[in-house]
């Protein structure tokens, strides 16, 4: 075979692109490629979850003693273990089993003995007494890490305050729980809680006010719980290394976001929406310059010099979901495309004031973005004005317009006394213009800039020699938007793979797929575009 001819060490990387089931099948073509598939190093990490047949454990007990990391099914584990009482996984060191709940406790029993070496458990269980049964057979494992999803419901957990006894060397411990009990012993028990995710769980805001100071929290994720604003600030001074929050449908408001947003200086994670008063954008502070990932639903914007406050402090942003967010405009997105040059995911859905002009903007302006999520905008066929938006008298009269507001509004006057704000001078002078080079002739895009002069013609023709990376584009229920708009947008993301346009009434007919067909000539990976359920264009050939 002509793929043999390549050096053993290229063909080994080939192959580490292939699942456990494909590596399986692939050691039959021949001797070579069955010496490949038995390396020692395509074995240290097996993913056996989606394993259909029996067949295979033959083979997974051949290689035993390679794999390190182990994420199988109870089920599977079980058979394993009980196919053959010699089978031992003596360097397996990570093993994860929270695909499915386990229901027969003797499956920790083999553990402990046949895996006598692991130091990192995950499990999911729904019976308070295979929890307990659980934590009495890990007894013996000096296990280091232990990550336990429980979905029961019970208050009082017989045995959970056995846990810390049972594994003294433990450091970290991460609970996803609707158990009120479990949650409390997290909180106030353990030395070492690392995670705790309690969707639904009731009593929250009581088990909170009186929490300890636990320095080895990082991760808090409390949707549909009853933390309040009073809960936050306990939170705040009592878990100062928090990296990652998640509060959706919850009972605080911006006030409480905003506390907990300026003294957790690590957060890099960060979730909020969907609660009994609607959030800003302006109660996530803009000291929290550490800030990664920004996810906000039915918030509203409140104030575009906020937005290039947060943006500019959180440079190193990587991903901002803003989902049916109340003033989301052009200006918005521009400022997040100039201040966010390391982007990656952007999800505006549910806008009904952004253009197409923004998006364009944001594709030239965002070189790494990959993924752009764009539904329900009804506004994408739509310009504005492209000379007024464009230029830096409007866009500062509308920072300055909203700075006077921010000032006058008594709605922001609670987190006035936790945040200092610029005075609209000094604001202005750090403000870099977007738009300085003018070129009345000619209209082009020269050094990143756009010109004040542009029109959507000429931006919309530009050709960039560096494109953006952008891999997913989805502009779903988007009813507004044209065939001959949408070719021009993927004029700007040649690496595109998959585009998604499910429900775009413009694009059903005839004429329009003829005109999508372009789409192949802008990107050359695509091979089919989905409008939806029975209705896809495909590279090959034209629409009868």
């Amino acid at each position: 075979m002509e793929i043999n001819i390549l050096p053993p060490e290229i063909l080994l990387m080939v192959f580490t692109y292939l699942t456990l089931e494909e590596r399986i099948l692939a050691k039959t073509v021949c001797t070579l490629w069955c010496k490949i598939c038995r390396s020692k190093s395509l074995w240290k990490s097996v993913n056996a979850t989606a394993l259909q047949s029996y067949t295979i454990l033959c083979d997974i007990s051949l290689n035993r003693h390679h794999i390190r990391y182990l994420k199988i099914t109870p089920i599977l584990l079980l058979k394993l273990l009980q196919y053959d009482d010699n089978v031992k996984f003596e360097n397996l060191s990570h093993l994860n089993l929270a695909l499915y709940h386990v229901d027969n406790a003797q499956i920790f029993k083999l553990i402990s003995k046949r895996c006598s070496n692991i130091k990192m458990l995950k499990f999911k269980c729904c019976s308070a007494q295979t929890l307990k049964k659980a934590i009495n057979a890990t007894a013996n494992l000096l296990l280091h890490e232990l990550d336990i999803i429980f979905y029961g419901t019970d208050v009082n957990i017989p045995g959970i305050t056995m846990l810390s006894e049972c594994n003294p060397q433990l450091r970290k411990l991460s609970i996803n729980t609707l158990s009120t009990g479990l949650l409390n012993y997290g909180v106030h028990s353990s030395k070492t809680i690392f995670s705790i995710r309690a969707r639904n769980t009731s009593l929250c805001h009581n088990i909170f006010l009186n929490m300890p100071v636990i320095y080895t929290l990082s991760l808090l994720h409390l949707d549909e719980t009853d933390i309040n604003d009073d809960s936050l600030l306990i939170i705040s001074k009592n878990a100062p290394n928090l990296n990652s929050v998640s509060i959706f449908g919850c009972k605080a408001t911006d006030k409480g976001i905003l506390i907990l947003t300026s003294s957790c200086r690590k957060l890099e994670y960060f979730r909020m929406g969907n609660c009994l008063q609607k959030l800003s954008l302006y109660a996530i502070s803009n000291e929290c310059s550490t800030l990664m990932y920004i996810e906000a639903r039915k918030t509203s914007l409140s104030s575009h010099m906020h937005l290039h406050e947060l943006s500019t402090s959180c440079h190193h942003l990587h991903a901002i979901k803003l989902i049916d967010v109340t003033g989301l405009d052009d200006l918005a997105i521009e400022i997040i495309a100039d201040n966010c040059a390391e982007l990656k995911i952007a999800h505006f859905s549910g806008s009904s004031d952004i253009t197409l002009t923004a998006v364009a903007y944001m594709l030239f302006k965002c070189r790494m973005l990959t993924e752009l999520i764009l539904k329900l905008c009804v506004s994408l066929s739509q310009t504005r004005n492209v000379n007024q938006l464009l230029s830096n008298t409007s866009s500062h009269k509308l920072l300055i317009k909203d700075l006077k507001n921010a000032h006058q509004s008594k709605a922001f006057e609670p987190l006035r006394n936790f945040k200092q704000q610029s005075t609209s001078s000094k604001f202005l002078l750090h403000l870099k213009p977007r738009f300085i080079q003018e070129d009345k002739e000619a209209g082009l895009i020269s050094h990143d800039k756009m010109t004040t002069m542009m029109t959507k013609e000429a931006l919309f023709k530009y050709s960039p020699t560096r494109h953006c990376e952008l891999r997913t584009l989805d502009v779903g229920s988007c009813n507004n938007l044209t065939p001959e708009s949408m070719v021009d947008i993927t004029k700007f993301c040649p690496e595109l793979r998959s585009l998604i346009c499910l429900d775009c009434k413009q694009f059903m007919s005839l004429d329009a797929k003829v005109i999508l067909h372009e789409i192949f000539q802008n990107c050359l990976f695509i091979r089919s575009i989905c409008l939806g359920k029975h209705d896809t264009i495909y590279s090959s050939n034209y629409p009868l």
